[in-house]
């Protein structure tokens, strides 16, 4: 028979290959650091402006490469990041607030190229540097106000329909109104909402003299949803105002949100603008709020009716003000900060919308003559440790800036005087311009990665990349020949589709992704090893060459699918349960899984098909003599003759690792315990000691410092520190290292709070369990439950190994347990199970196919099959990992080093362990034969053609 694959089939496949190099063209160009400047409503981009620029430029002699102008920007491109944050400077400064100044890292692809379209993938912070936020919502915050707003209404529906009462109470998401009878209590809920269609969709019952209201379910989903939104909106608008270029903000389950600035390293500027809740109200001064206010204040009198008692915010002088707002934030346009031409004060010149002018313009219409005071709210955040736990307190602060009497009917423009400051007036501008938050937002977490950190990545993680691809490469040729240099082709070929579907899907690479493209290409050449093997075997019983392709393809493409979607099954877990580096990592590891199942078995066989399926051969160069006997395939040892043995062997490692668990426990990383963790590099080698006897001067104990990757670095670990937030800590540990030598650099600062940390345990244990049990569900429906036992078994053994790995190096301060090290875990895991799917899939076949021989002999035949299959996998795997672990950098160690321990114990466990607990279980024959319908199905498959 000859093996062609129909005109069709190839050329589908060249033009996915063809697409597939056009969308990973992009990413070969690199990019430019650049300066992103953009118009406003009241400015333009123009030729002139770029004529500006570069006379700017030439004047203070910065280098830059190019200046390009598009309708709506101009992109400034340099040649490094140092000369890009000195140039934004200069131009933000000299452009003023008339344009927005962002940094970037424009692609710098030929004009052809971009004409179509195409993308490079995003890198992440970790890359190129930049500040991630975590933010969360306060929801508690956000009843409140919106059941105090119900009870206000209720009070004046109250008044309106001359109802007595004795008190009206809030009660997190209820109002408990009190009245002097049950009969008035009973009659009021009517007269209440009388005409009032939104205290209507409150819950109402009655309690003795308590009538009750408490907000629906429904409106309360309804809100949080809403404010969620609204949040992301107002938080979009001020990063613009930032100035940040291509920045992420996006949902993060129920009440958070996930901020990151590429480029930003300014984190006290971030953070004031994304973190302020103020806004503004109008209200009229109440005529008697001279007299009666201090009264208010000092507890003997209550505010009258339709009040509510505020103090001005520089003397702290009580105001008593009418209830009724005349005008919010929401209205506002356009806010802008002056300086008062006359009396050279600051001001904020505000713009309103067409529905707030109108509104405006009625209310200061009925009230000229008396005064207005200018209202500003303010949502805080207190954090403080009570019982070791770090507990957040928010309070509003709401104070009045001036009041000034209304002169005449104002309308669209109008000003805010009574500021401190123009820099006061510049945030105040922002704040407004963004609109207010829906609810306050506190930062749970929050991580800072320098530009030269981010580089420093790339380059370890292109390294590692370039050192792995090339040993498997290399091994490959010489294990296989021509065909392990058609499965090169089809490795590179994968790497390319990888990147392809990196940048379609404009997803982000981060440094664990690149250790996952590494991982899946050393992972990916088991199926071409799978082939490959199964062709050799084929070959030795003296099957005919075009034969030995059909049936090689064939027969290990069922393997392929399982081994496969055994891995493909923890990395989605990862990526669903997972965040931050867990996610990087699973999407490029999923991706490189889908995309070698297209390069091994499709366009390799379509390669084989090309140069031998249509002729008449009578050899293939699968590969030549052995170096060595176990790469034979006619190895015959007697691995089950210590079944006993490896079994008990594995129940002793399992108990010995619990007990190791249980006694020393993991110690975890900064993802799960919270706290800050700061990078440093040094111009010269620096003791740690001496690091932290200076942090011991600057108020910081209990610091855990270490040499991290050389000398020169060092990696500072605080736990949470009562009564400091991640800012003072930051500023105290950069005094700590000036005071040692003044020549340092930070790389990365990282913020988590407690309660992240005590939830990535939570969401950790549960990816990793979910993932076991859809790895254990999936082999328990394909194969009998005495091959699935085994394969739970052998798993069970490598997790219990790697984490007491974990336990014991951890306990000696070699290894921290964190998100990383837990992706490695579900690695390991997926690997194991991979390796072992191969050698079942051997003895089910075996006992199909056998006529006579004992369990034990058919079992240590497809282990002596596999053999060869089982350690070039290894080889290949533990090569790409090898480089990682070499040349990755200090950010992967853990998790290469852990691969590297996981495989090497997933191939002695699938050989061993999985084999001797079947044989033990007494599988047979009788046990793996198909019931007769699917064996005529079978045989009937086997007459197809594979692929």
């Amino acid at each position: 028979m000859l093996n062609r694959y129909p005109l069709w089939k190839n050329l589908l496949i060249i033009l996915v290959l063809a697409i597939s190099t056009l969308l990973a063209l992009p990413n070969l160009y690199g990019e430019d650091p650049s300066v992103q400047i953009s118009a406003t409503r009241t400015t333009k981009v123009d030729d002139k402006l770029v004529s500006n620029l570069e006379a700017l430029l030439a004047k203070k002699e910065i280098p830059y490469k190019r200046i390009e102008k598009t309708d709506d920007q101009i992109l400034v491109r340099f040649n490094d990041t140092e000369t890009q944050l000195k140039a934004k400077d200069l131009i933000a400064s000299d452009l003023g607030n008339g344009y927005m100044t962002a940094l970037n890292l424009a692609p710098d692809m030929p004009e052809w190229l971009e004409s179509f379209g195409f993308r490079p993938m995003y890198l992440g912070l970790d890359l190129r540097g930049g500040v991630h936020f975590l933010l969360e919502i306060d929801m508690k915050t956000l009843i409140t106000q919106l059941t105090e707003s119900y009870a206000d209404e209720i009070k004046t529906s109250l008044g309106d329909q001359k109802l007595t009462y004795k008190s009206v109470t809030v009660h997190d998401s209820s109002i408990d109104i009190v009245f002097n009878t049950d009969v008035e209590a009973a009659n009021a809920r009517n007269a209440v909402t009388i005409n009032k269609q939104n205290l209507m969709q409150l819950n109402w019952s009655v309690d003795g003299n308590k009538l009750i209201a408490k907000l629906s379910d429904a409106e309360l989903t309804e809100r949080k949803r809403n404010v969620v939104a609204q949040n992301i909106v107002t938080l979009r608008n001020r990063v613009n105002e930032l100035g940040v270029a291509e920045p992420i903000i996006q949902q993060q389950g129920a009440d958070r949100i996930v901020v990151q600035l590429p480029g930003v390293q300014d984190t006290t500027q971030a953070k004031e603008i994304l973190g302020t809740t103020a806004t503004l109200e109008f209200h009229i001064v109440y005529e008697n709020s001279a007299l009666e206010a201090p009264q208010v204040a000092n507890g003997s009198k209550n505010a009258p009716l339709g009040t509510k008692l505020y103090h001005w915010r520089d003397t702290g002088v009580p105001i008593l003000l009418k209830r009724q707002v005349m005008l919010t934030g929401e209205s506002i346009v356009n806010a802008t900060a002056q300086i008062d031409p006359e009396n050279r004060r600051p001001l904020v010149s505000i713009t309103l919308d067409s529905q707030g002018a109108d509104k405006f313009s009625v209310v200061t219409k009925a009230n000229v003559g008396k005064p207005m005071a200018t209202v500003f709210i303010e949502h805080k955040v207190e954090t403080k440790m009570v019982n070791g736990e770090e507990v957040k307190r928010n309070y509003v602060v709401e104070e009045v800036a001036n009041a000034a009497t209304i002169q005449q009917q104002l309308f669209k423009n109008f000003v805010i005087t009574g500021l401190d400051s123009l820099e006061e007036a510049n945030k105040l501008a922002i704040t407004l311009r963004s609109g207010a938050l829906a609810a306050p937002i506190q930062i749970i977490e929050e991580r800072t990665i320098g530009p030269s950190a981010g580089k420093d990545n790339i380059d370890k993680g292109m390294t590692a990349g370039f050192y792995g691809l090339a040993a498997v490469m290399v091994f490959m040729l010489i294990r296989y020949s021509m065909f392990g240099l058609i499965a090169n082709v089809a490795l590179v070929a994968n790497l390319i589709l990888i990147i392809a579907c990196l940048s379609l899907l404009q997803a982000t690479l981060t440094l664990p992704g690149i250790a996952g493209i590494v991982l899946s290409l050393g992972m990916s050449v088991d199926a071409n090893v799978l082939i490959n093997e199964r062709i050799r075997e084929v070959l030795r019983k003296g099957v005919s060459p075009q034969n030995a392709i059909n049936d090689g393809f064939g027969k290990a493409f069922a393997t392929i699918m399982d081994a496969n979607l055994t891995s493909l099954f923890a990395a989605v877990v990862l990526f669903l349960i997972g965040s931050g580096a867990i996610k990087g990592f699973a999407v490029t590891l999923s991706i490189g899984i889908i995309t070698s199942m297209f390069t091994a078995v499709l366009m390799n066989r379509a390669i084989v098909n090309a140069i031998w399926g249509g002729r008449r051969i009578k050899s293939l160069p699968v590969g030549g003599k052995e170096l060595f006997h176990i790469f034979s395939g006619e190895t015959t040892y007697d691995f089950m003759k210590y079944a006993k043995a490896w079994l008990v062997f594995c129940i002793l490692v399992i108990v010995v690792a619990i007990g190791s668990v249980g006694i020393f426990g993991f110690k975890y990383g900064l993802d799960f315990t919270g706290g800050t963790e700061v990078e440093a590099v040094y111009k010269n080698s620096i003791e740690t000691d001496d690091i932290r006897n200076a942090l011991l001067q600057v108020g910081l104990e209990n610091a855990e410092v270490q040499h991290f990757g050389s000398s020169r670095d060092v990696l500072i670990t605080l736990p949470i520190i009562e009564g400091m937030n991640e800012s003072s800590i930051s500023t105290s540990v950069l005094g700590a290292l000036e005071i040692v030598d003044q020549d340092v650099t930070i790389k990365r600062i990282d913020f988590i709070g407690s309660k992240v940390g005590d939830e990535l345990v939570t969401s950790g244990i549960m990816a990793s369990v979910i993932a076991i049990l859809m790895i254990l569900a999936y082999i328990w429906i394909r194969f009998e439950w005495k091959l699935a036992t085994s394969t739970i078994l052998s798993t069970v053994h490598d997790a219990a190994f790697v984490l007491a790995v974990f336990a014991i190096l951890g306990h000696y301060g070699q290894l921290q347990f964190d998100l990383t090290s837990l992706a490695a875990v579900l690695a390991v895991i997926g690997y194991s199970v991979n390796d072992t799917v191969v050698v079942l899939d051997r003895i089910r076949e075996n006992f199909r196919a056998a006529r006579s021989g004992t369990p034990k002999e058919i079992i240590d035949q497809a282990i002596n099959q596999t053999l060869s299959r089982t350690i070039m996998t290894s080889v290949t795997t533990l090569l790409a990992v090898l480089a990682l672990y070499l040349f990755g950098g200090e950010a992967i160690h853990s998790f290469s080093f852990i691969m590297l321990i996981g495989i090497i114990v997933g191939t002695y466990s699938s050989i061993f362990i999985a084999s001797a607990s079947a044989l033990i279980l007494g599988i047979k024959r009788e046990d793996l034969l198909p019931p007769k319908k699917e064996k005529a199905e079978e045989i009937q498959e086997e007459s197809m053609t594979y692929f």
